[in-house]
């Protein structure tokens, strides 16, 4: 069983409820190693407003005090996801967020942003699929990650968002051409996996082999009652979007910015551009202008008035006279 190349990343807030320990065990039943992770129960936020339960692993010393519940961190995480199991989420930095997460009004200051994902991986996709949006261009990317101790392969949508221009030129990925794909997390496919919103995509890393793909399952496990203000952060997912102060979690769409020139491996609207496309610019090729030599001469007092033209004429018309 061969692993697809690829990476699975994503940055973002995370609310933290349910920590628990565990020590890692040998296979003979008795404790491997020193080394401690406690596990929380998270949710990934989603730009249309909806979350998508997981769980969270962090390395601890046995004698660390976990997070309380509630809180809400920002991490940089290493991912695997599969349709209709919580996702799994090995932290790779976090930093929580100050203040007291029993208070109802704790994540007020925290901004509302969804996860952002970035990651590297194969196109499955033969051909061009469609968004649930209806219009937008959308194809399956499977990522794989070293994740709970070992490589895990995911499958996520992504797709080019038809409202920006940015997109109208930008080709295709080949079927098993291997892309980086960084956006936001925006929904849930059908089909149940996570679907991304390209920001950015990066051709040209190279074409995978056939390869098998892994799915993990896990269950979700209970957790506490939330409080009951409404908040922003929730460790556990709902099956609605959450309202935040009568809206929704938005993202800023893209610029509609006038094309750019990129490198060839950058996706995006890649302008032909030449130099007689330039304001100003001379059209045809561009030569450069040689310099005339000017022959030294004896000017007579009766041609100083003379204009250029009419001295160069008349130095022509002396030498072609006879006996000049």
């Amino acid at each position: 069983m061969s692993s697809l190349p690829g990476s699975y990343l994503l940055y973002g807030n995370f609310c933290l409820a349910g920590g628990k320990t565990r020590t890692p065990t040998s296979r003979n039943g008795q404790a491997a190693n020193p080394t401690f992770h406690r596990f929380y129960d998270t949710t990934i936020s989603l730009a249309d407003g909806t979350t998508l339960q997981a769980q969270l692993r962090i390395w601890s010393p046995s004698n660390d005090v976990g997070h309380p519940d509630n809180t809400v961190v920002f991490a940089t995480v290493k991912a695997h996801s599969a349709a209709g199991s919580p996702a799994l989420l090995d932290v790779m930095s976090l930093i929580p967020y100050p203040g007291n997460p029993s208070d109802a009004d704790y994540d007020d200051p925290i901004p509302v942003l969804p996860s952002t994902f970035v990651g590297i991986g194969v196109v499955r996709s033969q051909g061009p699929e469609t968004a649930a949006d209806g219009l937008s261009r959308a194809f399956l990317l499977d990522v794989s990650d070293y994740v709970r101790d070992s490589t895990k392969t995911s499958t996520i949508q992504c797709f080019f968002d038809h409202t920006s221009p940015r997109w109208t030129r930008t080709p295709f990925p080949n079927h098993r051409s291997i892309v980086q794909v960084t956006g936001f997390c925006h929904g849930l496919t059908k089909d149940g996996d996570i679907s991304i919103r390209i920001e950015s995509i990066v051709f040209g890393l190279g074409t995978a082999n056939a390869a098998s793909f892994a799915s993990g399952t896990n269950s979700a496990s209970p957790g506490p009652s939330t409080p009951t203000k409404q908040r922003k952060y929730s460790a556990y997912a709902t099956p609605s979007p959450r309202g935040v102060s009568g809206g929704r979690a938005t993202v800023m769409s893209s610029p509609a910015s006038s094309p750019q020139t990129h490198t060839p491996l950058i996706a995006g609207p890649v302008a032909s551009t030449s130099y007689s496309s330039l304001p100003g610019a001379a059209q045809g090729p561009i030569t450069p202008e040689v310099p005339q030599t000017v022959e030294a001469h004896h000017v007579d007092a009766e041609h100083v008035g003379d204009t250029v033209e009419q001295g160069m004429s008349r130095r022509s018309a002396k030498r072609k006279a006879p006996g000049s």
